[in-house]
């Protein structure tokens, strides 16, 4: 491989690691320090004749308590909702966090839909 190519590569390497770090952002906290929360699952629980719900387990897996912010995405045919709520958890907690939305139940399963979770430190 001649030099210049060789430079190319290890430059264009370099930017990729760079531009990769940045999609990290949103799970670093002040400092640079990881968010330790993490999801673990998010459910749509049936609930004919009452509001859209996601149900989602969420664990600590610090030695400290962490006070974060859950964001809660609902993708359907018209659109998408999200709803954020902050959350504290103990050090090695899990807990189940129940998430309501302004949109029927009934409606929002008649077409597509998804509901995906993160959390992220302000």
């Amino acid at each position: 491989m001649n030099p210049t190519r060789r430079t190319l590569l290890r430059r264009g390497a370099v930017g990729a690691s760079v531009a990769g770090l940045g999609g990290l952002a949103g799970c670093l906290g002040l400092g640079g320090e990881e968010n330790p929360v993490r999801v673990q699952q998010t459910n749509i629980p049936p609930n004919s004749g009452g509001p859209l719900v996601a149900e989602v387990v969420v664990s600590n897996v610090a030695d400290h308590p962490v006070t974060t912010t859950l964001y809660v995405t609902a993708k359907m045919e018209d659109g998408s909702l999200v709803r954020d709520r902050e959350i504290t958890l103990d050090a090695h907690q899990t807990d189940t966090f129940r998430v309501e939305f302004d949109v029927p139940y009934d409606e929002a399963v008649k077409g597509s839909l998804s509901m995906s979770a993160d959390v992220r430190r302000d």
